[in-house]
């Protein structure tokens, strides 16, 4: 890999203007009151669901600006090199893949550069609230329906490695004999703990609370109704686990991760799609991915996007991120293979070949 070219990828991706652009951008961000509970007068809001409104505020501000820059500035790469920059780029010692995949370097080392102010600028605007649990896992479960108060639904889930707590969303399915609400209760049990019970009163979308006290071995539930109320459903049939008091750094690098890994989706799409097509068209393209993970809810974790607007709800919610999914990974280095060959099979771009 050609460090000198990967480096001259980068500050074409970063000219004076476009830093002038995300220094504005940035400034902006520092002083929008994006909790309710920043207006004068409005209801005060829990101080993790506050200072999470504002880190998902400050990178949304962040991929607004910088994404479509990216997106418009790898479609431009390739109309460089039809230009001129494809003949001398020809004769370089790296093969036409290798060319492709070296801006593709340069383009993700100026993205960071771009999204780490204001990384380091949601924290600041967060304050001194950090999130009490952070996402680990979810774990999928057979439906849990409980329509009337004789129904009990017993589970088991997985303990993933680190999880200390355990939510089960459920929300109302009918109003059944005693209003739009429900009272639930959950019997815990897990070899090597005590038996324990917990209970909610379901009224919207409200989640029931599993603490871990030790125990070995995955962990049995059993949900049930406690009286007369609505008839209630466990939503999308899934449990999140969590971990309680992660460390402030994790939720914040995971969701600057999250957002890295959908920005370079984006370039690598935008940059291997010009080289067959026109630059207005690789720009519209590169983000259709993004708009269906944003659109749709049954789109796999590995999808560019999943993965980062899950970070951002569980960060208004007041609960940190949790790191991006090995399939995410995966899936990102596949397109970004992709698109570094369809350059390379593009002959056109290369007038002047050893």
């Amino acid at each position: 890999m050609n460090r000198r070219l990967i480096a001259l990828v980068a500050r074409r991706f970063l000219p004076p203007g476009a830093l002038a652009l995300f220094a504005a951008a940035l400034a902006l961000a520092m002083f929008i009151p994006w909790a309710p509970s920043a207006e004068q007068g409005a209801d005060q809001l829990v101080p993790e669901v506050s200072a999470g409104l504002a880190r998902a505020g400050v990178l949304l501000t962040a991929l607004a600006v910088i994404l479509p820059w990216f997106c418009a500035r790898a479609a431009w790469c390739v109309g460089q090199w039809r230009q001129g920059d494809g003949d001398w780029l020809g004769t370089a010692r790296l093969s036409r893949g290798g060319v492709a995949l070296a801006h593709l370097c340069g383009a993700g080392l100026a993205l960071a550069v771009a999204l780490l102010p204001f990384a380091f600028a949601a924290e600041l605007r967060a304050g001194d609230a950090a999130p009490r649990l952070r996402w680990l896992a979810d774990s999928a479960v057979r439906p849990v329906v409980l329509l009337t108060e004789s129904d009990r639904v017993q589970v088991v889930a997985p303990v993933p490695r680190g999880g200390d707590v355990l939510r089960a969303r459920f929300v109302i399915a009918a109003p059944g004999n005693g209003g739009p609400q429900a009272r639930l209760r959950c019997d815990i049990a897990r070899s090597g703990a005590r038996n324990a019970s917990v209970e909610v009163l379901v009224t919207s979308n409200d989640a029931l609370e599993v603490q871990l006290a030790g125990g070995v071995g995955p962990l049995e539930l059993g949900f049930q109704r406690v009286g007369p109320g609505a008839a209630v459903v466990l939503e999308s049939s899934r449990l999140q686990w969590f971990e309680s008091k992660p460390a402030r750094w994790k939720g914040g690098l995971a969701l600057f991760l999250e957002a890295w890994l959908a920005g370079g989706v984006v370039c690598a799409l935008a940059l291997g799609l010009a080289a067959w097509t026109s630059a207005g068209t690789a720009f519209l393209a590169a983000f259709s991915p993004l708009c269906c993970a944003w659109l749709s809810d049954s789109l796999p974790i590995a999808w560019p996007g999943v993965g980062l607007r899950g970070a951002l709800a569980l960060c208004s919610d007041g609960l940190g991120a949790g790191w991006p999914a090995l399939l995410t990974w995966t899936f990102v280095a596949i397109v970004c293979a992709l698109a570094a060959a369809l350059p390379a099979l593009q002959r056109d771009l290369w007038r002047r070949e050893v």
